[in-house]
């Protein structure tokens, strides 16, 4: 492609890096993500992606938006990195299910869906409601371990290892129908556990037997029901959708027609960077948690000769409240902000004296967290809103 794209999304998977470009969804870049923190490669995905003339939406994990300190400082690293240290601006920022969530809205229509993600490390379960245009995260459940990863090596090992082809799943995909009818017997008699549900070429043939491929993927079908227990708290979903590595086997669709009696979709890959392009273009956008107060910095300021109070907005849909030139330097490991119209107090050990970028950002789960960050460079404090101290 030439020119300068208009918009763009990143997202950066454990196994696959995809960027899309404007608005026709394509995919502008595929490669295997490289070792490395989620920092380090959104950071370098950026540095070999055509700079946007307008928005740029960026895909990150789901739990890094709940609100909890410990997420939102891995949140805050990667922000860094792109809007300072890449000096990007106009970036929206999304989780990635809720890009799934977006993309399967904009086809299907508003309403509650469950997207489950049995992704290359492990298995990520989450509810969201779609109203017109707006995506509300309502509940996620990430569990690490029992994605692709784990469960190619399980079957790697029931046939001696290094036999298989690398990309043996393909062959296995082609037999889909016949071995979801073989699963289905096997669950209903032991006596055909042995039947085979698969037969793969390698450097010799192999035959599966549904026995073999259920215990492989016990792991992973025991985190995609905790996942789906877990979320559906918030509601029973009006569309269950399947992505990641594992979504075409039968055992997943299967454990979600058990628990659910739902037929899932089945999503394609890149559903993620596709959804994320959507909020890159403002036809989705993301739902405030209900109940999110006002926020707001006294400041004092000298007006004709006199000391007068003024109240300083922390926006919730804003990085930070204001430059550095605009905000009052801070000079004690405190500050003393307004939240739902009481004043709290909120301690921040080891602040180094100067100008600060302050702002605030709504969660999911819990109140949202206010950021600190140093004008000058280096780890912002991150604090709960509701863990402050006194008035």
């Amino acid at each position: 492609m030439t020119g300068t794209p208009r918009y763009l999304a990143l997202d950066v998977g454990a196994a696959i890096t995809r960027i899309a470009v404007d608005d026709t969804g394509s995919e502008l870049m595929t490669g295997k993500t490289p070792p490395g923190s989620m920092r380090d490669n959104v950071s370098r995905a950026l540095r070999t992606a055509p700079r946007p003339a307008g928005r740029l939406c960026v895909t990150l994990p789901d739990a890094w938006f709940s609100g909890s300190v410990p997420a939102a400082r891995q949140y805050e690293e990667v922000r860094y990195a792109c809007e300072d240290e890449l000096g990007l601006g106009r970036i929206i920022w999304v989780g990635q299910l809720a890009a799934v969530a977006a993309g399967q809205a904009a086809r299907r229509g508003p309403g509650r869906y469950l997207i489950g993600d049995i992704g290359y490390t492990g298995v990520r379960v989450g509810s969201f409601t779609v109203s017109g245009t707006n995506v509300r995260t309502e509940a996620v459940l990430t569990q690490d371990g029992g994605g692709w990863a784990d469960f190619d090596q399980a079957v790697r090992a029931a046939v001696d290892g290094d036999q298989l082809p690398g990309d043996w799943y393909e062959q296995a995909k082609t037999q889909a129908e016949r071995a979801a009818e073989v699963f289905k017997r096997a669950a209903a008699s032991p006596d055909h556990g042995d039947d085979r549900a698969y037969r793969l070429a390698g450097r010799r043939e192999h035959r599966l037997t549904a026995r073999q491929m259920t215990a492989c993927f016990a792991p992973v079908l025991d985190r995609l029901r905790a996942g789906v227990s877990a979320v559906l708290g918030a509601g029973p979903p009006g569309t269950v959708v399947l992505t990641g590595g594992l979504a075409w086997f039968p055992l997943a669709g299967q454990a979600i027609r058990d628990m659910l009696a739902q037929e899932p979709v089945i999503a394609g890959t890149g559903e993620s960077v596709r959804g994320a392009l959507l909020f890159a273009r403002a036809e989705m956008s993301q739902d405030l948690p209900a109940g999110l107060g006002p926020v707001s910095l006294p400041v004092h300021r000298v007006h004709d000769g006199f000391l007068r109070e003024e109240s300083l907005e922390l926006p919730w849909t804003e990085p930070f409240a204001g430059p550095p030139g605009k905000m009052p330097p801070l000079d004690r490991e405190e500050l003393i902000l307004r939240v739902g119209g009481q004043y709290r107090t909120f301690r921040l050990p080891g602040l180094v004296p100067g100008p600060h970028l302050i702002g605030v950002r709504p969660g999911w789960s819990g109140p949202g967290v206010l950021v600190v960050r140093p004008a000058a460079g280096g780890s912002a404090h991150v604090v709960s809103l509701d863990e402050a101290a006194g008035p």
